[in-house]
């Protein structure tokens, strides 16, 4: 009875992470897909708006059922595992998800209300470029991080095996990486004048 509990109890916090993950990345995917394909050259309207609105929540649902698995994974290991508790990937798993949840604020609280100001002009329209390098970084910042728990859950090679800090050292330069992609992309293809 007791094995079958925890069997229960594991495949639930399982699916509700498994859910949590495809909300994020799905949801983070899309509203990049939106503002690089419909904002930036072209006028924001209400319904594109109301669309990004609905994405976010998406995400942001996402992202509650990724803290509440986390939180029952970690509940879990103190009372049937405890040497899950001293997986290194874990806790860079946690780390990972809390800047991620930093930069998520930073969209809700200074990114979104930015865009719904815009409604009737381009994404960039009067924007400065330090304001358009920090929307930019955000939304590199929101796959790199979404995507990288993603891959370690899957790297089960990684228990116990890996640091900590080798794990947040390589995100860090996945972040760089993608900071540095998606402003050469905004640079080079994106403000490239149009072809009449």
């Amino acid at each position: 009875m007791l094995f079958d509990i925890h069997f229960e109890l594991k495949t639930l916090i399982k699916i509700t992470h498994l859910l949590g993950l495809a909300l994020g990345v799905g949801g983070a995917l899309l509203l990049d897909l939106i503002i690089l394909n419909f904002f930036h050259r072209r006028s924001i309207t209400e319904e594109k708006f109301d669309i990004l609105r609905q994405s976010t929540r998406v995400v942001s649902l996402g992202l509650g059922l990724l803290w509440v698995s986390g939180a029952g994974y970690l509940l879990h290991y103190l009372a049937y595992f405890e040497q899950g508790l001293h997986n290194p990937k874990v806790w860079a798993k946690v780390i990972i998800v809390a800047i991620l949840t930093l930069n998520g604020m930073l969209i809700h609280h200074l990114i979104l209300p930015h865009i719904q100001a815009r409604i009737g002009k381009t994404l960039f329209h009067d924007c400065s470029l330090r304001r358009q390098i920090t929307m930019l970084s955000a939304s590199a910042v929101s796959i790199v991080s979404w995507l990288t728990p993603m891959a370690l859950g899957a790297c089960k090679e990684m228990n116990f095996s890996v640091h900590w800090s080798q794990i947040l050292l390589a995100y860090g330069g996945l972040l760089l990486l993608g900071i540095i992609g998606i402003q050469l992309i905004n640079h080079f293809w994106l403000n490239r004048p149009s072809q009449i």
